[in-house]
């Protein structure tokens, strides 16, 4: 199937990235590249490696990894470095002020702190714009935060 624009999908996970090969192959989706990175490390030259001319990545999307990773205000430094001016960045994640016993289970299998609110570093950031934030998504305890780089 050919689609429009290309798609890079980047996880540590070599598991999560098995599965989203089969999804892609059994789907048809040609526009989409999966690599094996580290997403605090990950940058232009990177991008370079991809493809010959030069990409404009329109919209970033940090799913549900952040409060997994130890150097999480990194990776959404680079991913405002590597986004366009006008292009936009959306983080969804788990969120629970409170610990309950499904928030201690996912604390405990992706070694995360799912009491880290995120959002409020990508909301401080001078370059981010019409910043919005959206609490309704699993009784609270996902999150929906984006923004458009200035």
């Amino acid at each position: 199937m050919k689609s429009n624009g290309l798609i890079i999908g980047i996880d540590y996970s070599e598991g999560m990235l098995t599965k989203a090969r089969k999804k892609i192959r059994k789907k048809g989706w040609d526009n989409i590249i999966t690599l094996h990175e580290d997403a605090a490390r990950f940058n232009k030259s990177d991008i370079a490696s991809i493809s010959e001319e030069e990409l404009n990545i329109d919209a970033i999307y940090l799913e549900l990894g952040l409060s997994a990773m130890p150097e999480w205000q990194k990776v959404i430094d680079k991913s405002l470095s590597l986004v366009r001016v006008g292009g936009k960045i959306v983080i969804m994640d788990w969120y629970m002020e409170e610990l309950n016993l499904w928030g201690r289970f996912i604390d405990l299998i992706g070694n995360a702190d799912v009491t880290r609110p995120t959002w409020e570093y990508l909301k401080s950031r001078k370059e981010v714009k019409d910043f919005n934030l959206n609490h309704s998504f699993k009784n609270g305890g996902v999150f929906v935060a984006s923004g458009y780089k200035v």
